[in-house]
């Protein structure tokens, strides 16, 4: 799926930026065609850019979804499921299933991902396509 993504032609240190907030990665993100599932690939993922996200925003999502599918607290305690333990495998089933031809959101709402959370994962986006 992502074999014609600009950030396969470019170092990987643009999109794991050390100190920088990583400006030039977000800019290469927003410009892709992949930019919506990228995001959800990098839920489950602690650093880098991913769909123009960086860590602390895909954080704050991918906890508060992965505390409500497992029943677990957000930021809860020591014994909470790690976030990429409950969603690689979602990620990797809804991007397998995108990539036959469905439709993104459609798949995530299958997989329990509820409307005001893509709503919040995509929103971003969706008021970029709309001043566009």
């Amino acid at each position: 799926m992502f074999e014609h993504a600009p950030c396969k032609q470019m170092d990987v240190n643009v999109f794991f930026p050390d100190k920088n907030p990583g400006f030039q990665a977000k800019q290469v993100c927003f410009d892709c065609a992949y930019v919506r599932e990228c995001r959800l690939l990098g839920l489950p993922e602690v650093h880098g850019i991913w769909g123009g996200l960086g860590q602390k925003p895909r954080e704050r999502l991918g906890s508060a979804l992965t505390a409500r599918m497992t029943g677990q607290r957000p930021g809860g305690g020591g014994d909470n499921t790690p976030r990429w333990v409950v969603w690689r495998p979602i990620v990797e089933q809804i991007l397998a299933r995108v990539d036959a031809g469905e439709d993104l959101e459609q798949v995530m709402l299958e997989a329990g991902i509820t409307q005001a959370e893509i709503d919040t994962l995509f929103a971003d986006l969706d008021e970029q396509e709309a001043a566009a």
